[in-house]
């Protein structure tokens, strides 16, 4: 379980077997599904806790900035970044081993 200051997210993972997922895969690690409650959670604060879930770097982009609450059950990590940066207007591009975060062309 993690806590962010001034964030109220809970937490669960369980790594399991690589998934099937229509989300871009962003890491080279087996898919996680997760458990993640956000309730009004800075965009900055929950890419700070993707890259750790994901074993992968992430940069925002000039523009982005938001807040977000969601309750997600049993998503694979990808799919719930890709749909809370969505829920912003936001979209992901990787590139190597970094995944850029920026609002929508």
């Amino acid at each position: 379980m993690f806590a962010l200051s001034s964030l109220c997210l809970v937490l669960a993972s369980a790594v399991g077997a690589p998934l099937a997922t229509q989300a871009t895969s962003f890491s080279s690690r087996p898919t996680q599904r997760v458990d993640l409650e956000l309730q009004d959670a800075d965009i900055h604060q929950v890419l700070r806790l993707f890259s750790e879930i994901g074993g992968v770097n992430i940069i925002a982009r000039a523009g982005v900035s938001g807040r977000v609450t969601a309750r997600l059950q049993g998503v694979p990590w990808e799919e719930a970044l890709v749909q809370i940066l969505a829920s912003l207007q936001l979209e992901a591009v990787r590139d190597g081993n970094v995944i850029y975060v920026s609002p929508r062309s």
